[in-house]
């Protein structure tokens, strides 16, 4: 019996590792957004069938048009996708049966006190159970907190009635996408992951090497590579903290902090730049050390320090709200009835993302205090439905086009900058206030600006 079981798994393993090998597997990925969509790319790319899995169905019909909905993804990869007839976009989650591999690219937010939110995630764990057939990878590439891929994804997995190990396999493997980024493609960023057995850990290594990966790091464990996600971010927020808290400090004691890192910069060890803003942004920075600091009290250890500068940075949108607040007292106007722009709403520059954007919360503020506010941002042409703004829904970007475009707004607010604004051409010989959170308006341009 025990020798039926091993020539079994290993059956299973081997018919499997064969059609990676072969690139004759078909992976299916659950999620074409920032992250599933350029993973599909990449698949496609490598000559794997592929079969995209989306809950929108008008993601589906723009892919099947050739069309491309993320404004970052250039036209030419839809549309090489919507002629390929190795590319399959799909709705129906049935289409998925046919899958060897199944790759999951879902949100994982936090709720209204900041807990994970694996709801996305698990759900679509609890339907890849009910069409599971024997030898199928499954591979989670959201971020989550340690644990959750050798717990509750197997807990939900097993509903199957196949066994992890034998009769299916699973790894994590955290995406590392970085929207807007020209100069680094998806297949060329090294490749994390981690097995939660020794055999989902080899087939999955094998997955992304023979799907086009050009560097493939596999670790020990599925956990170490879940830590390993948490850390790369959890860096970056710590980071951005400090230099927002010395930002403040040093702006009471009348000192430039942009010169103060400019000048820190010249140091050629020992030092890495982080620059301050009106807050953090987007799916990873503001919601994955929240990961980590939930899982830290399951288990009972202290997180402070991360949970101090996620205060920190939940705090600049305040900040930037103040020196509007300050530099309209300047001229005897309050915030109140006052005609206010802001410039730029996705959460970073030259993209059309918008979730946690610090903007959404700079804008709500000012519009309980009483101020008329609208905003230009050429990526983002209209504020989509998020879960903690929904009265901005639908609002739209005002057109600028030059300095007349600007002249009926008693303060401009930079909160985002695009390459697009083109040296802010449009703000020569606005005289009302300026306030810049990005340092990126040039004192060239002869009016008063506000470095916040």
């Amino acid at each position: 019996m025990g020798t039926n079981a091993a020539s079994f798994k290993a059956e299973c393993f081997l018919g499997l590792k064969e059609k990676l090998d072969s690139r004759t597997a078909t992976v299916g990925v659950i999620g074409l957004g920032y992250v599933g969509l350029p993973l599909v790319h990449t698949l496609h790319n490598a000559e794997f069938s592929v079969i995209g899995y989306d809950t929108d169905s008008s993601k589906i019909k723009k892919l099947s048009s050739g069309i491309s909905y993320i404004q970052h993804i250039p036209l030419e990869v839809a549309q090489s996708l919507s002629l390929s007839t190795s590319f399959t976009p799909t709705d129906n989650f049935e289409t998925l049966k046919q899958c060897d591999v199944l790759i999951l690219c879902l949100p994982t937010p936090v709720g209204s006190h900041n807990e994970p939110d694996m709801s996305f995630v698990l759900s679509s764990a609890k339907r890849i159970a009910s069409i599971m057939t024997k030898g199928t990878l499954v591979v989670l590439e959201s971020t989550t907190y340690p644990g959750a891929t050798d717990t509750d994804m197997v807990e939900v997995l097993n509903e199957s009635g196949l066994t992890l190990g034998s009769d299916y396999f699973l790894a994590y493997s955290p995406e590392r996408e970085d929207p807007g980024n020209v100069t680094m493609h998806t297949h060329e960023i090294p490749k994390l992951l981690g097995g939660v057995d020794a055999s989902s850990g080899a087939l999955a290594e094998l997955l992304y090497r023979q799907g086009g990966f050009l560097n493939v790091v596999r670790v020990s464990s599925a956990r170490v590579a879940e830590c390993a996600k948490l850390l790369e971010n959890t860096y970056r927020a710590v980071n951005i903290a400090l230099v927002n808290e010395l930002k403040t400090v040093f702006s009471s004691m009348h000192v430039n902090i942009w010169e103060v890192l400019d000048a820190a910069g010249t140091k050629p060890f020992g030092f890495q730049r982080f620059n301050p803003g009106p807050g953090i942004g987007g799916h990873c920075i503001p919601v994955d050390p929240f990961y980590l600091t939930w899982k830290a009290k399951e288990t009972g250890a202290p997180c402070g320090f991360i949970e101090l500068a996620a205060l920190v940075n939940a705090k600049m949108p305040g900040v930037v709200v103040e020196s509007v607040q300050g530099a309209l007292n300047e001229v005897c106007k309050s915030v109140k009835g006052s005609k206010i722009l802001l410039l730029g709403i996705a959460y970073k520059g030259n993209v059309d993302d918008i979730r946690e954007a610090p903007a959404l919360v700079i804008w709500e503020n000012l519009l309980d205090l009483g101020a008329d506010v609208k905003y230009h941002d050429p990526f983002v042409p209209v504020v989509c439905p998020t879960r903690k703004h929904p009265r901005l829904s639908g609002e739209r970007s005002v057109g600028l086009d030059g300095s007349a475009d600007c002249a009926g707004f008693d303060a401009v607010v930079l909160v985002t900058n695009h390459d697009r604004f083109e040296e802010f051409r449009f703000l020569r010989g606005f005289e009302g206030a300026v306030i810049d959170t990005r340092n990126a308006i040039p004192e060239s341009l002869g009016i008063t600006i506000i470095r916040a």
